[in-house]
């Protein structure tokens, strides 16, 4: 086979046979570049799909053992709610004939209950919306649902949705004013010869969820699981991921070009393919929805890392067309070039042999091909380089766009959340003793703000005291108060403006907002 490959090849060299030891490695070489280009096509074409389905079906056992879980704590929520047990005491607070031994045997059989359901914690409400029993000791028996402060609350509208329906809900997955913290919660009407008497709130442990997420065997360096919600024109992610532990409650605007991964799964779809991730990063992912808990679940790899493979064999081929290379340059020095004589022979044999004299130079070709392609090639850089700058325009203008309105988002909220605590205090909705508590809560569901001031007004807040400013500042998890009225006086225009400013443009915004008023009222 050398031998005929080295007659084909070098029929037009007449100096001193070619050495096999030389031209079989190279046409071996020759071969594996071949084999190599197959096989880099082949994965090319095959590796993103291939690692969809493998995506899809994680995907779907991680759905099953969600749906698993969530059907697993609603069947205990039911069977709680359906216990003698429960409509007893609950019977009993209502008619406020409850003793402590009930209670005590209550929480006893609870107590016994969350070893083996494993739930959190368990509240009792009336019809009337009232928490008459809770053990969670933070939450304060006798709080009413419908009251201003917790009538928007994630608990009060499940119930309402339960209460309503007469079935089981799943609360929405936010921050809830009765726990002042997140809560997944379900809620189950209570029945008692056959009249509604009742609400019993099933707090189930986050934990759960997190061991199904957090679980990556088959998802290699860069994998993980996703879990977002729809909030209004938001996606908020609901709990940590692999590549961000502070992802929890993070919002993300929709990105019309770049679609979020996770977008489509919020919005109840199901599918595969790529996209780009909460960190601008281009994945391969599978999506899906979980409609008891209106959650989008995704599961997604970084196409770097898919594309690995493809990285290697490439360098593969690099190396053997190298390694060819220099076989051929060999063979060329020590044998007076012969390929380059058997290039130039093919201008004699069939069918050049038929073109024109004129055009039939090989290299007159070669010279025409080259010309072609660079021309060819300069002018798909430019069509390349005009795409790509309309295009970065138009993506300018959208992220400025999209920007604006989520600044302009931001700003309403932080509008709103000042205004309402303000009109709180005005209509003496907020007591003095829950100032800290809803400074906490508005940071909690605000995720922007980092620190919330309230400031009273010389004598404002007591005859006895002339100044009171509690702040509230937020560092990572923790929340560290501070009395702005002991560092200075804020209400001093003599003061640095940096100290004050605030406080005066505050008042003085306030007293332009009054005449304004006034003056559209006459």
């Amino acid at each position: 086979m050398a031998k005929r490959l080295n007659k084909y090849f070098f029929s037009l060299y007449q100096g001193k046979s070619i050495s096999p030891w030389l031209t079989i490695p190279l046409y071996i070489l020759l071969i594996g570049i071949c084999a190599t280009g197959a096989w880099y096509l082949y994965i090319n074409h095959s590796i993103i799909p291939k690692t969809q389905k493998k995506l899809w079906s994680i995907l779907l056992e991680k759905e099953t053992e969600m749906n698993a879980l969530l059907k697993k704590h609603d069947k205990q929520s039911i069977q709680l709610a359906k216990n003698d047990n429960t409509k007893k005491i609950l019977q009993l607070l209502i008619d406020n004939a409850a003793q402590k031994t009930d209670i005590k045997d209550y929480k006893s059989y609870l107590a016994a209950e969350s070893e083996k359901m494993e739930f959190k914690d368990i509240l009792l409400i009336s019809r009337d919306k009232k928490i008459l029993f809770s053990t969670n000791k933070s939450i304060t028996l006798g709080t009413n649902l419908t009251d201003e402060k917790y009538k928007n609350s994630t608990l009060a509208k499940s119930c309402e949705r339960s209460t309503t329906c007469l079935t089981d809900d799943f609360a929405q997955y936010f921050f809830d004013e009765i726990f002042e913290k997140p809560a997944l919660l379900i809620t189950v009407p209570i029945i008692n010869n056959k009249k509604f008497i009742g609400t019993l709130a099933y707090q189930f442990k986050e934990q759960d969820i997190y061991r199904i997420a957090h679980e990556y065997t088959q998802l290699e360096k860069t994998g993980e699981i996703i879990f977002a919600q729809q909030d209004e024109t938001f996606i908020v992610y609901t709990i940590p991921s692999r590549n961000d532990s502070d992802l929890a409650f993070k919002k993300k605007v929709p990105h019309k070009k770049q679609p979020l991964s996770v977008q489509a799964s919020v919005l109840g779809g199901q599918g595969i393919g790529t996209a780009i991730d909460y960190r601008g990063i281009p994945v391969v992912t599978a999506w899906t929805f979980i409609p008891k808990i209106n959650w989008g679940m995704v599961a997604k790899m970084d196409t770097l890392e898919v594309c690995t493979p493809l990285q290697n064999i490439f360098n593969i081929l690099i190396i053997i067309t190298l390694l060819a290379l220099a076989f051929l340059i060999i063979i060329e020095y020590l044998y007076d070039m012969p390929f380059l004589r058997w290039l130039w022979g093919l201008q004699y044999t069939f069918p050049l042999n038929k073109i024109n004299p004129r055009i039939k130079n090989i290299p007159f070709l070669f010279f025409i091909f080259f010309t072609l392609l660079t021309a060819a090639t300069l002018l798909h850089y430019k069509y390349i380089h005009q795409h790509i700058m309309q295009s970065t325009k138009e993506d300018i203008i959208d992220d400025i766009n999209q920007g604006a309105q989520q600044i302009s988002s931001i700003l309403n909220k932080i509008s709103f959340t000042s205004q309402s605590i303000a009109d709180d205090l005005q209509l003496k909705r907020l007591s003095n003793d829950d100032l800290i508590k809803r400074i906490k809560r508005d940071l909690s569901e605000n995720s922007t703000l980092t620190s919330i001031t309230i400031a009273f007004a010389p004598y404002a807040y007591s005859p006895d005291i002339r100044l009171f400013a509690p702040s509230l500042v937020r560092e990572n998890n923790t929340y560290k108060e501070i009395m702005i009225d002991t560092l200075y006086d804020y209400t001093d225009p003599r003061e640095n403006t940096l100290k004050t400013g605030w406080y005066q443009r505050a008042i003085t915004n306030e007293k332009k907002r009054s005449m304004a008023h006034k003056l559209q009222k006459n």
